[in-house]
């Protein structure tokens, strides 16, 4: 597996390869997320091929929901410990468990990428609604079938992020 993560130094150029092309929209928001994740995380971060999937992942997780005409929704999760290396790199802490206080920190640096995206659009004259992100999955009704999913190694460890339109 280790021979299919890609550095994202040299993905983000090769963007528009690995995502499918019916969700070339959310690549935007891929590039704010790698750059919050190389600028707080781990300036070494891998990520795999997007896939696409036919629903939010379930448990451990962070969502944060922008809304405009064409809404959406990204969800960080948890793959085998990632969450915590995200909360413990943005927080510049220590923790050992995924407690509240460790997807408040995840929530905080989802927010920061999201932002970021939000940001972008709005000098383009786009302006949407950036929600506080929730630590509880979303309503599954609420989102389209476009759901795209990548793995992301950070700090050795894996999670997903997941970005989805909303219905």
């Amino acid at each position: 597996m280790a021979d299919s993560f890609f550095q994202v130094g040299k993905i983000k150029s090769k963007l528009e390869e690995l995502i499918p092309p019916e969700v070339a929209r959310f690549i935007p928001v891929y590039n704010a997320f790698f750059e919050t994740m190389i600028r707080y995380v781990d300036p070494d971060v891998s990520v795999m091929k997007v896939d696409m999937v036919d629903a939010l992942p379930k448990g451990d997780q962070v969502t944060q929901v922008m809304v405009w005409e064409d809404g959406l929704v990204t969800c960080l999760s948890e793959c085998d410990g990632g969450l915590l290396e995200v909360a413990n790199g943005y927080g510049c802490t220590d923790m050992l468990v995924l407690n509240e206080d460790a997807l408040d920190a995840v929530g905080e640096f989802l927010n920061c990428s999201n932002g970021m995206f939000v940001s972008e659009l709005s000098k383009q004259g786009t302006f949407l609604e950036l929600l506080p992100p929730e630590a509880e999955p979303l309503e599954e009704p609420l989102v389209e079938n476009a759901i795209c999913k990548m793995m992301v190694k950070a700090r050795g460890r894996n999670l997903f992020f997941t970005v989805a339109g909303l219905a």
